[in-house]
């Protein structure tokens, strides 16, 4: 059997991850959303169970093309449905500043030993 995969998307490639995990995590062995945000009509986040997969969600506080709540608040949403979440925010505006990148690949070597 083929390993699951680990989506990462930035800005609307987050969206689509958002979306993924919501629907279809089973499928899945991580997410990644950077800078992105929750499509509140559009998803409804099944509840986790044990084979959820993880998800890290970072978001800039100066980002003015994602609020710095939207993202917040999309990880929140997953962690109330019982998702393991990390967040990592940054002082950056609507990107992914060097040490984002580090923290993500950080955080995906790490579920990739578990």
């Amino acid at each position: 059997m083929a390993p699951k995969p680990t989506l990462m998307g930035y800005s609307q490639g987050a969206v689509m991850v958002y979306h993924m995990m919501a629907n279809y995590s089973v499928h899945l062995s991580a997410g990644v959303a950077l800078a992105g945000y929750l499509v509140p009509d559009d998803i409804r986040i099944q509840a986790s169970t044990p084979q959820s997969p993880p998800l890290f969600v970072s978001n800039g506080k100066n980002d003015k093309t994602v609020p710095f709540q939207e993202g917040r608040e999309a990880g929140i949403a997953f962690f109330s449905e019982g998702f393991n979440v990390t967040f990592f925010p940054h002082n950056g505006g609507h990107g992914c500043p060097r040490r984002v990148w580090s923290e993500a690949s950080a955080w995906i070597q790490a579920q990739m030993t578990r």
